[in-house]
């Protein structure tokens, strides 16, 4: 069990990763295009077609009230700061509930040269403008470049595969041992 060894020994184990202006560390250096609204996700399509950067669409953010729009905002807002994004287009339709003015209350600071928004309803052509914003963050992203960085900076996501015969045989014990091994 090398990690456990070299734990133990008080080597510090690495991963090769990008480090983040924050302190955070990703393992990927991907460009990302958050909707603020379901209602722009194919202009995110469109934009994910011409410029490889991953649009991530959902169905919210329209006619949201209360606690319903805060836990999309949360959810977004994870979104926009997860380290593996090296850059982000926040793109909103402008009259959705939660539109960009709204999100970036929830956002709160953010580096301008990562994240960038752009509301589709203020430009003429928001294809072109969606380019030429993710060209921008492809050349900030750019600026990173894999470095070992500690695993005890590393963040992994577990999700259930739900229940299925084989989820307790195979899927569950493999995630725990990952999980104590990692630990």
């Amino acid at each position: 069990n090398p990690v456990t060894s070299a734990t133990a020994k008080g080597e510090n184990v690495t991963f090769n990763g990008y480090l983040r202006q924050n302190g955070d560390a990703g393992v990927r250096n991907e460009i990302w295009i958050i909707p603020t609204v379901g209602c722009v996700n194919g202009i995110a399509k469109e934009l994910e077609k011409k410029t490889g950067a991953l649009a991530l669409t959902h169905p919210f953010g329209c006619s949201q009230l209360g606690g319903d729009l805060h836990t999309t905002q949360k959810i977004l807002r994870g979104l926009v700061n997860h380290p593996n994004a090296g850059g982000v287009l926040v793109l909103g339709l402008g009259c959705e509930n939660n539109n960009i003015d709204e999100f970036r209350k929830i956002l709160g600071d953010v580096n301008t040269e990562r994240v960038k928004f752009l509301n589709t309803q203020d430009v003429s052509d928001e294809l072109a403008e969606g380019v030429r914003l993710i060209e921008e963050l492809k050349k900030y992203a750019d600026k990173f470049k894999r470095q070992p960085v500690s695993v005890s900076k590393l963040r992994v996501g577990l999700k259930c595969g739900g229940s299925d015969g084989f989820s307790g045989i195979t899927a569950n014990p493999l995630v725990g041992r990952f999980s104590d091994r990692l630990i």
